[in-house]
């Protein structure tokens, strides 16, 4: 080889080193994303883990940096949406089995819940949606794999190189699912307006009291307008406070905030983050 030879950095190595040493990190969506992208042409990655109770658990998100749909989108979809979701039906009927992981497609024509296909799709852009679904140690994983309009629909080649790439995927998928499932999952409960608010305050950022109020309720997929609802303010004082608190926290969206968070309860060790009262 050349000694001046560089590699290239964008090469389906390079970012499959990059996606490992990233499981059980933030960073995990991102570089998941990335890899992928070196053999697909993916816009917007989800990654949700279910519980046994089969409640959805957002795992983290990527989207292009102008495009920062993925963390709103998935806390609209675990709140109003997940039961209408084909792929639940799937785990629902195997979730006392171990079958081999699935790859499950799903247009946006396809949806027939009307405000499913409009909040989650239509008023995104969002076209087509392939998914990998499987499962580990009894919790199941789904990576939602998103086209949006200016892309247009997977061909039949991107479905058959998503096949190649499964069996890669979905191992990263399960060992990231076993190291962040059981820090969300709480006992099998859903992230609470509590625990949220709990887990804020953790980031010791010197939040007041309603700033922290108003980041546990945006995580959980509240609008600005629920919100102000919610506490009894405006919702020019919601834009307030978020931005006093994005400030802080040294932040600049709302994805940022989640995967701060979600570092936060990787970094711990025991998960806990002294959120049991200690």
């Amino acid at each position: 080889m050349p000694m001046n030879h560089k590699p290239d950095q964008r090469t389906p190595w390079n970012e499959l080193a990059k996606m490992i040493g990233s499981i059980g990190r933030a960073s995990f969506a991102n570089d998941c994303l990335a890899f992928i992208n070196t053999r697909v042409r993916v816009d917007h990655l989800a990654l949700f883990g279910f519980d046994r109770a089969l409640q959805p658990l957002f795992l983290g998100g990527a989207s292009p940096p102008d495009k920062n749909i993925v963390t709103a989108t998935g806390q609209q979809y675990i709140r109003y949406f997940y039961m209408s979701d084909p792929n639940l039906s799937y785990i629902n009927r195997h979730r006392h089995d171990r079958p081999t992981p699935l790859m499950l497609r799903l247009k946006a024509e396809q949806i027939s819940n009307p405000q499913y296909r409009e909040h989650i799709y239509k008023r995104k852009g969002l076209l087509d949606r392939v998914s990998w679904i499987g499962s580990t140690e009894g919790n199941w994983y789904s990576a939602n794999l998103y086209r949006d309009n200016n892309s247009g629909y997977y061909r039949d080649e991107e479905l058959a190189l998503f096949r190649e790439l499964g069996g890669t995927l979905c191992a990263a998928l399960e060992q990231h699912t076993k190291i962040v499932t059981p820090n969300l999952s709480q006992t099998d409960q859903q992230l609470s307006i509590d625990y949220l608010e709990k887990l804020v305050i953790e980031l010791r950022s010197g939040l007041t009291g309603r700033e922290i109020a108003v980041c546990a309720r945006a995580l959980s997929g509240m609008t600005r307008k629920g919100i102000a609802l919610d506490l009894g303010i405006k919702p020019t004082t919601v834009a307030t406070l978020t931005q006093r608190a994005y400030a802080k926290l040294n932040v600049s969206s709302l994805n940022e905030l989640f995967a701060l968070c979600l570092r936060a309860i990787t970094l711990s060790g025991d998960g806990r983050l002294g959120l049991d009262g200690e």
